[in-house]
């Protein structure tokens, strides 16, 4: 018995695209992606951060934190 070498046919390459980098953003998604649990403690604190913000303004800004007459974008006279 004899047997007949069948001619090997390759499968057709499957279509991927070409392997790149993702870019910043993409970086930052898939950081962000990896870690859920810090991501969420970050968020956290700045909503809690945020909610105290109009507090802290307002305390700061009767003890001398409050630069009235200032125009930004204007220099001061030079006095030298």
């Amino acid at each position: 018995m004899t047997t007949i070498d069948e001619p090997r046919h390759l499968s057709p390459a499957p279509l991927e695209p070409p392997a790149s980098r993702p870019g910043p953003l993409g970086r930052l998604g898939v950081w962000v992606a990896d870690h859920v649990r810090l991501t969420s403690v970050v968020w956290l604190l700045v909503i809690v951060g945020d909610a105290f913000a109009p507090r802290v303004e307002t305390e700061l800004s009767g003890a001398g934190w409050q630069a009235d007459g200032v125009r930004l974008g204007h220099r001061r006279p030079s006095f030298a």
